[in-house]
């Protein structure tokens, strides 16, 4: 079964940050178990194929701390190996998805599926090598099966498997080991799917994730995104770059000052929603004498926006466009604000203080400025998902 990937359709070039559920049906934040025992031993090899447990991949893959199994075929043929198992609904059947991360090393393809009651090896699934890429199937369970399955794979060539899931669903979720919740307490479920690997450390919030992003309601800090030392991330904001998100405002901002979000911490960098004006959203710019200017635009409540920020040294301007159109522009009167090496992003709010009254969701950086072309590309590849 093909599931659509959240970043289908948008813009890719220069994306340093794209925090979502990975596929789009999946960001709903609707509660998950992965049913699949991380630790069991089960291995079956058929005679075209070699396994090795435990192994180190190529590269390291988007979730780590898991076993990592290598499975090499003979001379082209098909080779399978069944690792795992997974338990199921014994009486009633259902139907259920298995998914995986799966490094293409040589060969064409590779198949995800399962063994035992049906046996469904899956189809052939033509990934693009030397990239760790999920791969999921969708299967229907008969009743008054076994009670368990295994988890099947196969290629003609050889890949790297790791984080298997297996789910009573149609479409898989977010990598989960156990139980995920309708909340991201303890960093459960966000990836930076841009394929930079930026940590996105939940930790130290208790943020709602249950109507398509995060609300911010005053009482907590926003998912903190830690860029590493010297990286593109880290001087974003120093340099021409782009914030691109999706966001409702439900009312004044409920902390002691202004909340924002896209920013900096002690600093309103990006996006901002002021307490005094609960229906506007500003596109904020920080300079190097500790004075801002904004942009911005009159929102209606309750109604979702895709708002885009577009800061740009080389030409000393910056923009604000709302749902693919340009609403506000101003000059660069200063220098921007050069902030610290691996200072910390906040998606939301350093602390409760600055927190807005907002849900988020589908938070991008880029690290050049966006045409107006490629911003309306983006408004166009998610707005349905959205219903604007």
């Amino acid at each position: 079964m093909a599931i659509a990937h959240a970043n289908r359709g948008i813009v890719k070039s220069n994306l340093q940050l794209y925090y979502n559920r990975e596929f789009l049906k999946s960001f709903r934040g609707e509660a998950t178990v992965n049913t699949c025992d991380l630790t069991s031993r089960y291995n079956y090899i058929t005679s075209n194929g070699v396994v090795t447990r435990d192994t180190t991949g190529p590269s390291t893959p988007p979730i780590t701390g898991f076993e990592i199994a290598k499975l090499r075929s003979t001379d082209g043929l098909d080779a399978q190996t069944i690792l795992y198992t997974a338990s199921v609904d014994q009486v009633n059947g259902g139907v259920y998805t298995h998914s995986a991360y799966i490094y293409l090393e040589s060969g064409t393809y590779v198949k995800v599926g399962q063994h035992w009651n049906p046996w469904d090896y899956g189809i052939a699934n033509y990934i693009p090598k030397n990239k760790w890429t999920r791969v999921s199937y969708t299967v229907t369970n008969s009743a008054n099966n076994y009670g368990n399955v295994a988890c099947s794979y196969n290629t003609d060539g050889i890949i790297y498997i790791t984080a298997t899931q297996y789910e009573k669903k149609s479409y898989s979720t977010p990598f989960v080991n156990g139980t995920r919740l309708n909340t991201v307490s303890g960093g459960g479920g966000i990836l930076d799917v841009s394929g930079n690997g930026y940590s996105v450390d939940l930790t130290s919030s208790a943020v709602a994730f249950d109507s398509g992003g995060f609300y911010f309601n005053g009482n907590n800090q926003g998912p903190v995104v830690t860029p590493p030392a010297n990286s593109v991330l880290d001087g974003l904001s120093n340099n021409t770059h782009t914030y691109d998100l999706w966001f409702k405002l439900l009312g004044t901002p409920p902390g002691l000052y202004d909340g924002y979000f896209f920013g900096r911490v002690g600093y309103h960098e990006g996006f901002v929603h002021l307490k005094a004006t609960p229906n506007v959203v500003w596109g904020l710019t920080w300079y190097n004498d500790n004075t801002a200017t904004s942009i911005g635009y009159t929102a209606s409540l309750n109604t979702w926006y895709h708002g885009v920020f577009v800061v740009n040294t080389e030409t000393s301007m910056r923009y604000l466009y709302i749902n693919g159109v340009l609403v506000d522009s101003a000059t660069l009167t200063k220098q921007l604000k050069q902030y610290a090496a691996t200072t910390s992003y906040y998606i939301g709010s350093a602390s409760q203080n600055y927190t807005s009254n907002i849900i988020v969701s589908n938070a991008k950086a880029y690290n050049r400025a966006l045409s107006q072309a490629e911003i309306l590309q983006n408004f166009n590849a998610n707005r349905k998902t959205y219903g604007v």
